[in-house]
């Protein structure tokens, strides 16, 4: 990716959606005059302590190091045109927090009110996401309890191999990893891959692989059922093989696949 469009990603994307910035345009031109007096109020800092004869040149050279590598290696790669690929930028959170402690001692020192009214615009910035975190509450405890029927109910039944997408792979972690939840073709945790690929009986949960549509080209039958919100397929049944011999004589070749 070309660097000049990956950083454009990266301070104009990907940096606000990592400090789950969600606002108006003019909200983020304040948040960017934040962040410049911030690492003015940081310079400064940096300034004082070399002058006074503390600075710690390696300390803060690795933290300055840390976050432009950090950015170009992100902006150069292809996770920066990934959706949700601010997950990936999480170190940087640390970094920030120093800079920013280190910025705020040095204003506070020399301008008090100038401190409290940058801490207050940062703070304000985050107000527009108080109602998308009750959500997000609310939307992961009813998740979570419907886990907890999906649970009980596959407790109950002894279906406890299910097959997924591996999308759901978090799944077991919900189900307390009493109930298995893998992707038969993309697992990548060997203990679960060799579980479902030795399981007789399994379970489909969702739609992985369509078993409605096998069911009806194929043959074959199983039982449907929705568990709080979970699409189950279960007590599945192959398709009868109806082989039948085939006379040598009408074989003309065979090729090894």
């Amino acid at each position: 990716m070309p660097l000049t469009h990956g950083l454009k990603l990266f301070l104009y994307g990907r940096l606000f959606s990592l400090l789950d910035i969600n606002a108006p345009d003019y909200v983020l031109r304040i948040y960017f005059g934040a962040l410049a007096l911030m690492l003015l109020a940081y310079a400064g800092s940096v300034i004082r302590l070399r002058r006074a004869g503390r600075y710690q040149e390696p300390y803060h050279l690795a933290i300055g190091l840390f976050i432009l590598f950090s950015a170009l290696l992100f902006s150069t790669s292809h996770f920066a045109l990934m959706e949700g690929a601010a997950r990936y930028l999480l170190p940087l959170v640390p970094a920030f927090s120093v800079m920013f402690g280190a910025a705020m001692s040095r204003l506070f020192q020399y301008c008090p009110s100038a401190a409290v009214l940058l801490a207050i615009l940062l703070a304000a910035s985050q107000s527009g996401n108080l109602a998308w975190a009750r959500a997000c509450l609310s939307k992961d405890a009813a998740y979570m309890s419907n886990c907890r029927v999906l649970l009980k109910t596959a407790m109950q039944t002894g279906h406890t191999n299910m097959l997924t997408d591996y999308a759901c792979h978090g799944l077991n972690f919900a189900l307390q990893e009493k109930i298995l939840a893998a992707d038969i073709g993309r697992e990548r945790y060997p203990p679960y891959a060799a579980r479902i690929e030795a399981a007789e009986d399994v379970c489909i949960l969702g739609n992985y692989d369509e078993p409605s549509v096998f069911f009806n080209r194929h043959g074959g039958q199983g039982k449907f059922a929705e568990i709080a919100g979970f699409a189950a397929h279960y007590d599945l049944r192959a398709p009868a093989r109806n082989l039948c011999p085939v006379d040598p004589a009408n074989i003309e070749y065979a090729v090894d696949s």
